[in-house]
């Protein structure tokens, strides 16, 4: 297995962020170094390339809100829009070589963790990528619009995408 290296560093916090580390790695069941490694790999592998994309965090219900008055046909092509924009971007931004390992590893995973877009599992052998979600099928749409467009602006290449 490859591990990285541990190192130790010192920095200081206002006496409230440790205050509040203490209480969520407490109501987490975990170590305040162990939470501390989480936020840091959330922000680095999610949040940074959110910043650069000046994305919008919203609840949950706000989302359905506006999907509820578009059609599917309407959020299919909202997610060609941003898909054909956003990633080609964030890749060049970045510096990220193009492949389907990158963007794996570089969008669907952090993806599939930390927005709250769809999990995703990854069949290496099939080359096949199965997102699930619980928004509804308008959301769906939006999906398949958005992967579609960053497969075809980022690999050059119009993935297979259904939808069930």
């Amino acid at each position: 297995m490859n591990r990285n290296r541990l190192v130790s560093r010192t920095f200081r916090v206002p006496q409230e962020f440790l205050k509040g580390l203490d209480a969520e790695a407490k109501n987490r069941d975990v170590s305040v170094n162990t939470l501390l490694n989480l936020i840091l790999t959330k922000y680095l592998t999610f949040d940074l390339f959110g910043e650069k994309a000046n994305s919008v965090t919203m609840a949950e219900a706000t989302l359905l809100a506006i999907i509820d008055r578009l059609t599917s046909e309407q959020m299919e092509q909202a997610g060609n829009i941003a898909g054909s924009k956003v990633l080609s971007s964030l890749f060049t931004l970045f510096n990220i070589k193009p492949s389907l390992n990158s963007i794996i590893k570089d969008f669907i995973r952090p993806m599939s963790k930390y927005s709250g877009w769809f999990s995703a599992k990854y069949y290496e052998e099939e080359q096949k990528i199965i997102l699930h979600h619980t928004l509804g099928i308008k959301w769906s749409n939006f999906i398949k619009g958005h992967i579609g467009a960053s497969f075809r602006s980022v690999l050059k290449i119009d993935p297979k995408i259904e939808i069930t």
